[in-house]
């Protein structure tokens, strides 16, 4: 089949749908397809620092993308649309429908739905208009896939389609190459990296965007030093509340508390083996319209992970037999002070090497199934293969 994957960023591009894209195309290669991929040029880390409003700059990449999956040769009989930029499955679903293919989509996130949950977008004429646009552009598509089970319940209230779950895979190229991790630390390649294997450290590492609690990581830290502990939390990444987050830690005079921007897969993975303690987080508001990507790479791994978020959600019950785990309402900062202090006095939180060949072939194993499941559910709907379509028409 000729497939036709759209994304507003894709490989070299460092953000994670790029990579989950590039490795998507490989892997239906692989299964003898013939895959184009068609993006934007902005890049994931610097698009927030480019001239123009932000609306300005996705509608004029919507219409670019528009025009090239238009004209693009030769016809595809699938296109499989990301969600980005905002409401590109709508963009998608009219290239679909005049160039007479099928439509698939793997939901990143939920626009505008997120947008209006975080107070992006206020409700009104617009709002209205965007959320019947993409309820067509779902309707049209013949392969919904969601990220857990949560976005699969919004997506059937809210409406009215039924989709698949898959949640991103862990980088598989990063895998392949690093069978067995260093233990030597000064082996480490970055200033973050660094910066964990001089003292206890636990980790945020990655995109600090509207949807992520931050406020409770740094509550928690000041906690930690009051009571006289010398354990370190790093921020390694970037995102839109970055620099309200390194504000906040000033207020709080916190004196063992990093930031270091954004550094390379390999980079940031370094500094994720030398750190103690992983965590990730996710505004209540957020719940079902998106999922933490960082989470692709640590669930495998034999290293403990801090959760604050919905704890009632599919992210909380999914990490519920994951050893060394601990879930927590954003609330909850002398609790998570607790675990945090147990893991120290325990030891139990030393950086783990002995399970770093099963963690890589773990990562391969989830990708080579990543990329299986979509070969199968792309066959299903695929035009001329005999298959009765799975869509939502």
């Amino acid at each position: 089949m000729k497939i036709l994957l759209l994304n507003q960023y894709a490989p070299p591009d460092l953000s994670p749908t790029s990579r989950l894209l590039g490795e998507l195309a490989e892997s239906l290669r692989a299964h003898g397809h013939e895959v184009a991929i068609l993006a934007e040029a902005a890049a994931y880390r610097g698009h927030h620092t480019r001239t123009g409003s932000r609306l300005m700059r996705e509608m004029n990449a919507l219409r670019r993308l528009f025009l090239r999956a238009l004209f693009a040769s030769p016809r595809p009989d699938i296109i499989v649309a990301f969600s980005s930029p905002a409401c590109l499955l709508a963009v998608a679903a009219i290239v679909a429908l005049l160039r007479r293919c099928r439509l698939a989509h793997w939901a990143m996130d939920l626009y505008p739905d997120i947008a209006l949950a975080l107070e992006e977008l206020k409700p009104g004429l617009l709002a209205l208009v965007l959320r019947r646009l993409m309820r067509w552009a779902y309707h049209r598509a013949s392969l919904i896939v969601a990220l857990d089970d949560d976005m699969a319940a919004h997506l059937q209230k809210h409406y009215g389609v039924v989709s698949r779950v898959l949640a991103p895979w862990p980088a598989a190229a990063i895998s392949r190459n690093n069978d067995e991790i260093p233990t030597d630390k000064t082996r480490l390649l970055s200033p973050g990296a660094a910066a964990a294997g001089e003292i206890w450290t636990w980790l945020y590492s990655g995109n600090l965007g509207r949807a992520h609690e931050w406020r409770p990581l740094l509550l928690v830290q000041a906690e930690l030093e009051r009571r006289g502990f010398m354990i370190q939390l790093l921020f390694e990444g970037g995102g839109a509340c970055w620099n309200r987050a390194a504000e906040y830690a000033k207020t709080l005079n916190l004196a063992h508390c990093k930031w270091t921007g954004y550094v390379s897969e390999e980079q940031s993975l370094t500094t994720v083996r030398a750190s103690r303690v992983i965590c990730a987080t996710q505004k209540k508001e957020a719940q079902g319209l998106l999922w933490p990507s960082k989470l692709a790479r640590i669930v495998p791994m034999a290293k403990p992970l801090l959760w604050i978020g919905p704890v009632d959600g599919a992210v909380a019950r999914s990490l519920g037999d994951r050893p060394a785990t601990g879930c927590f309402h954003p609330g909850q900062v002398s609790e998570i002070a607790d675990w945090l202090e147990n893991l120290y006095r325990t030891g139990s939180a030393e950086p783990a090497v002995a399970d770093d060949r099963a963690t890589a072939q773990r990562w391969r194993k989830i990708s080579e199934e990543g990329g299986e499941r979509w070969n199968t559910w792309l066959q299903e709907i695929g035009v001329g293969h005999g298959q009765k379509p799975i869509g939502n028409r």
